[in-house]
């Protein structure tokens, strides 16, 4: 069996590999963190802007769940899940869905991971590498 088991590539299922190695851990997944941010929106006079539609973003075209600003401009969501790799390509996108409702039609606009300045503030274990977090505030600029 032992054999039979060596040709497919599972040596390690052999009474030998615990003497050599110590127990086996089998670890299935891939290091990744959690990421959340709470903010608000203003438009260039400073005033908070409701109904900005804003998502977290992993690089171009990898987006979660968008959350909209409320009538005071704040907003806060996150990503469960992100490979810990893609730490640093963290972004978020804001985009003005409802035109000049809500105080005028505003220009799509992002924050890239060093805008936002990350901070860890969870520490985590195993393949859970912590929560990092982002406060920011971002002005949106009339669209043209």
């Amino acid at each position: 069996m032992n054999g039979l088991l060596a040709m497919l590539g599972f040596s390690a299922c052999t009474c030998v590999a615990p003497k050599m190695y110590g127990t086996p851990v089998a670890e299935y997944g891939t290091p990744h963190v959690t990421f959340t941010f709470k903010g608000r929106v203003l438009d260039k006079d400073g005033k908070p802007i409701p109904g900005i539609k804003v998502t977290p973003i992993i690089e171009v075209g990898a987006a979660s769940d968008a959350q909209y600003t409320d009538a005071e401009g704040q907003v806060e969501g996150g990503i469960p899940w992100v490979a810990a790799w893609n730490k640093d390509k963290i972004g978020l996108a804001f985009e003005d869905e409802d035109g000049p409702e809500n105080g005028g039609a505003f220009a799509r606009d992002t924050l890239h991971a060093a805008d936002l300045k990350l901070e860890k503030v969870k520490e985590g274990s195993g393949w859970d590498q912590g929560t990092y977090h982002a406060d920011f505030e971002k002005t949106l600029l009339p669209e043209e």
